[in-house]
């Protein structure tokens, strides 16, 4: 024998060698007992290598094939279990010889394109974006509002020692400011005065201009105005008549607003008035009526409206 047949029994002997160490797939069949005509491990690994025309060395993932039969339908579930891959077949007939046939194939052609699952990559977590600078708390906005207030109170030293009075007054605010016109009104207040009596009701008009300190409960103080007539009525005496004079005053208030609601509130205010002129009435041959002092104050409570 010379050396070239020696060579080449060497290779031959090195390539089958190669051969028999290649892996085979695994295969794991399993079948329901109404589907045990459906060809096992031997017979379906048979089966695929023909429809492959070649041995199956060249596979080597896991797969696991399962066969049941439900009302006559024949289903398998092919699964390659080395990288999740599955697929699903069913056939209507009364034996699995035909579905076998065709789990052969798609076998064979699930061999021809095994791929080995990539490798995982690894990416790196973002960066930590930079902390963001706090913003500053929302500045209220200062924002004007209509307010309408209806009150009453007490009268000290205006008309007669102490009478009633009831008031109302319309006007804006534009924090911490507000402005309001309105009027009063003291009822009329009989004096006795001789045989007879003297009747004094006061009509007034009001303007305030305040500003205010605080929010939940506002704290304020008011610059006010008033001006209107003094009317005097007689009864009782020879010649009785009507009368009517003259009423100016300034005056400080100092006052507190409390929130009933997003647009309701009370208001309790405390007047010091001084009238600039001393108004008195007076009867012929009886003398004069209350003469009011130089200082007179104001006591109200109102019940404020405000807009949104």
């Amino acid at each position: 024998m010379g050396r070239s047949t020696v060579g080449l029994l060497f290779a031959l002997a090195v390539a089958s060698a190669s051969l028999e160490v290649r892996a085979e797939p695994t295969l794991q069949v399993t079948r329901t007992e109404d589907a045990l005509d459906c060809p096992d491990q031997a017979e379906l690994f048979e089966l695929a290598s023909e429809a492959k025309l070649l041995t199956a060395s060249s596979a080597s993932h896991a797969y696991r094939i399962a066969f049941e039969r439900t009302n006559r339908v024949y289903r398998a579930q092919i699964e390659d279990q080395s990288a999740t891959r599955t697929r699903h077949l069913e056939d209507v007939g009364p034996q699995c010889a035909p579905l076998g046939r065709a789990v052969a194939l798609a076998l064979a052609t699930m061999w021809g394109t095994e791929q080995e699952p990539p490798e995982p990559v690894v990416v790196p977590p973002p960066p930590a974006p930079p902390p963001k600078a706090t913003a500053p708390p929302p500045v209220a906005r200062a924002t004007t509002r209509w307010v309408l207030s209806a009150g009453a109170g007490v009268a000290l030293g205006i008309v007669r020692s102490a009478t009633p009075v009831v008031s109302a007054e319309s006007g804006f605010e534009h924090r911490p400011f507000s402005l309001a016109l309105g009027g009063l009104w003291v009822p009329s207040q009989s004096e006795r005065l001789g045989p007879g009596s003297v009747d004094v009701q006061l009509l007034a008009a009001s303007v305030r201009g305040c500003g205010w300190v605080l929010e939940t409960a506002r704290v304020g103080l008011c610059a006010r105005v008033l001006a209107g007539e003094l009317l005097a009525q007689s009864h009782g005496y020879d010649l009785d008549g009507q009368q009517s004079r003259p009423w100016v005053a300034l005056g400080l208030e100092a006052f507190v607003e409390v929130a009933l609601g997003p647009h309701l509130r009370t208001r309790l205010g405390a007047s010091a008035l001084a009238p600039l002129w001393d108004q008195s009435f007076s009867i012929q041959n009886v003398g004069s009526g209350y003469s009011p002092p130089p200082l007179g104050a104001l006591l109200t409570l109102a019940l404020e409206s405000v807009s949104p």
